[in-house]
């Protein structure tokens, strides 16, 4: 990024220098490299900052290093749960490059019995545990993916899956492990989010409890867009394509011509926003 280091290097060649001088180098060069990849990356282009963001992104060795926050549970499928209670799970990073990012863990929630968790994905019944990312005063929430989003027509063949409504589901964390590495990737959760203050925060929570409720998850990422309108269109882009779709909606709700109208005219408008306030208003 053409980034001079010589004041930095100064203080570590000083062998008088303090911890506190030492830290405050190295605070110093992290801001100078963040600002610099924000006029460097481009929405057209965008980096894959897992490795420089998420330690332990994906429970290789069945630990919790890196994560704050409540425990889950862990055996030796390299992936990570919380069954049948209440949690707040995260990392707080600082000296980011301002802009857009997104972040991604494949997961799960299970509302419940196999049966409750069913009905829920019939109806669209959103599930109690959530994507979250934190920076200033935003906090935005994406609910994870029922269990029955990635259910197979047929067993995957593997020990712990069971069949629910004439579908085929995980039951433990090995078979989770299989049912993740479906093609398509089904239980990849989405959390566009932007930062203005150079941190973040981003995990999983979930604050209301059901009996037998299970939150499985695995391989988080985070994706940064740059810091540009084009970034924030990315973002905006994404958020349309999850929202409703006026033209599929059943027979049973009842909406008029001009609400169906000024939604679609809502939609055109929020294509062309191009920062923070806008992104979130879409």
């Amino acid at each position: 990024f053409g980034i001079s280091t010589s004041e930095y290097e100064a203080v570590y060649a000083n062998e008088s220098a303090t911890l506190e001088e030492l830290e405050a180098a190295v605070a110093k060069i992290s801001a100078a490299i963040s600002k610099a990849e924000e006029s460097n990356v481009s929405a057209d282009n965008p980096v894959d900052k897992t490795a420089d963001l998420i330690p332990n992104a994906s429970y290789d060795n069945n630990k919790n290093d890196g994560w704050s926050g409540d425990t889950p549970a862990f055996q030796s499928y390299g992936n990570a749960e919380f069954y049948n209670k209440n949690f707040n799970y995260y990392q707080t990073k600082k000296n980011v490059a301002n802009g857009v990012y997104a972040v991604k863990v494949n997961a799960f929630y299970r509302n419940g019995s196999s049966g409750g968790a069913l009905e829920c994905f019939n109806n669209g019944t959103k599930g109690l545990a959530s994507l979250y990312a934190k920076s200033g005063a935003d906090s935005l929430y994406t609910p994870l993916a029922n269990i029955f989003a990635g259910a197979s027509d047929t067993p995957l063949n593997v020990n712990g899956e069971i069949s629910s409504g004439g579908k085929y589901i995980p039951n433990t964390m090995q078979s989770a492990a299989t049912y993740f590495a479906q093609e398509g990737n089904p239980y990849e959760n989405v959390r566009f989010f932007a930062v203005e203050d150079n941190e973040m925060t981003f995990g999983i929570a979930k604050t209301e409890k059901i009996s037998t409720e299970w939150t499985l998850f695995d391989d988080w990422k985070i994706i940064y867009y740059g810091n540009s309108a084009e970034a924030f269109k990315v973002w905006v882009k994404e958020a349309i394509a999850n929202a409703i779709d006026v033209e599929a909606i059943g027979e049973d709700v009842k909406v008029t011509v001009g609400m169906v109208d000024a939604y679609k005219a809502k939609m055109e408008e929020v294509l062309n926003a191009s920062n923070k306030a806008e992104a979130l208003a879409a």
